[in-house]
């Protein structure tokens, strides 16, 4: 049995003390996150390229022709709901496509907001200018790159 009132028995002791304690510590600065003050990487991915030149500027030529005038930049606007953030856009196509088409109507909760307003069809556009609009909404606002075909639409018509 060791004798601990011998002041080296004693040192021995404080210093796996110390040890133990400097281990804990830097394993909790491992896991501390930065200050507030430091830069931190955006939450918001970059724009995906478009697939096609083309396509992306009879999308955004729609969309400042068609769409832009209540929903503006994917804000929304006058109890027009946004674009961004919204389920229907960052959804399957096939439903959006169906929105942009047939239009909506009457109530409904779009990111929190309960609205009661009215998006006439455009049921008017080709099924070119409807797929390529759709892309550009799904690209634009909710970062979502897959293709949308003249094909895609002709089916929800």
């Amino acid at each position: 049995m060791k004798d601990r009132s011998h002041p080296a028995n004693g040192l021995q002791n404080w210093r796996g003390v110390q040890t133990m304690l400097c281990a804990g510590f830097l394993a909790l600065l491992a896991g501390c996150s930065p200050p507030s003050s430091a830069p931190t990487a955006t939450a918001t991915p970059p724009p995906l390229p478009p697939a096609n030149p083309e396509i992306a500027a009879l999308g955004a030529k729609v969309y400042t022709e068609s769409c832009a005038n209540c929903h503006q930049d994917g804000a929304g606007n006058r109890g027009m709901p946004a674009l961004r953030g919204s389920a229907v856009v960052s959804g399957p196509a096939a439903g959006l496509i169906e929105v942009v088409l047939k239009g909506q109507r009457g109530k409904s909760l779009v990111n929190g907001q309960k609205l009661n307003s009215t998006m006439p069809a455009t049921d008017y556009l080709t099924d070119e200018e409807a797929a390529a609009v759709v892309m550009h909404v799904r690209r634009k606002f909710a970062n979502v790159g897959d293709e949308v075909s003249r094909a895609d639409v002709k089916k929800q018509r």
